[in-house]
C-alpha cells in the first residue's frame, strides 16, 4: 500500500482491513480485526472511530458480545 511507504500506517492497516473482509479473513494473522486494531493511532484520532466501528461491527456478526461492547464504548466516547 502506498500508505506505508509515505508514513500513513493508520490509514494503510485501515485499507488492509477492508481488503481482509472482502476476501473473507476475518480473525487470524492479517485478518480485518487485526488490521483494525493496528490502525489505532494517538496522533491521527480522526480515523479512530472508522476503526471502532467496523471492530464493533464484526464482533457483534461473529458473536463476541464482550468485544463489541468495548469498541461501541470507545465510539460513544467519542462521539460524545
Amino acid at each position: 500500500f502506498r500508505g506505508l511507504l509515505i508514513g500513513r500506517l493508520t490509514l494503510a492497516w485501515s485499507k488492509a482491513g477492508l481488503v481482509a473482509l472482502q476476501r473473507g479473513q476475518i480473525s487470524g494473522p492479517h485478518g480485518a480485526i487485526e488490521c483494525f486494531e493496528k490502525s489505532w493511532d494517538l496522533e491521527e484520532e480522526h480515523l479512530n472511530p472508522m476503526a471502532w466501528l467496523a471492530l464493533e461491527r464484526i464482533n457483534s456478526f461473529i458473536g463476541n458480545k464482550s468485544r463489541r461492547r468495548i469498541c461501541f464504548k470507545l465510539l460513544s466516547l467519542f462521539l460524545a
